[in-house]
């Protein structure tokens, strides 16, 4: 394994499990891994804390509004770039599954049933590691973090 002993893959979701139906649910579900070794991992905070003090971003990035204006900024290339050249270079790989809930029918699906969105979301990350593990295998030293 290039550049450290252990490894981190981290699955965030966006959107909420529950039922699209109900007010203020979203109508899709997505999840994302990325996966790193630990050496990437130290380069990788040590870039992303770097961006946020000298681009003054004290927030979740997704709060940002730099990421959303078109053209790109030049913060937004700076911290994409970076990522972008870790990943040509096999240090990260990202692997990302979504999903219209409403549609949703698959593994008897689409548990929108109250104390079902549980076994939806165990299901959808044990989906996307499964899909996750066929590009990237990991070794016995492995952290999975999840961010809910």
């Amino acid at each position: 394994m290039p550049g450290g002993t252990g490894e981190f893959i981290f699955i965030d979701e966006s959107g909420d499990p529950g039922d699209p139906a109900i007010l203020g649910a979203s109508p899709l579900y997505l999840l994302v891994a990325t996966h790193m070794d630990e050496m990437t991992y130290r380069d990788f905070t040590a870039h992303v804390a770097a961006f946020r003090y000298f681009h003054g971003v004290n927030r979740e990035f997704k709060a940002w509004g730099g990421l959303l204006k078109m053209p790109p900024t030049i913060q937004w290339r700076t911290l994409m770039e970076y990522l972008s050249d870790r990943t040509v270079a096999g240090d990260i790989t990202t692997t990302a599954t979504w999903m219209d809930k409403a549609t949703y029918k698959a593994n008897r699906g689409p548990y929108l049933a109250p104390g079902q969105s549980t076994l939806f979301r165990h299901f959808q990350i044990r989906l996307l590691l499964e899909r996750h593990r066929a590009r990237r295998a990991w070794g016995p030293d492995v952290d999975i973090v999840l961010d809910r």
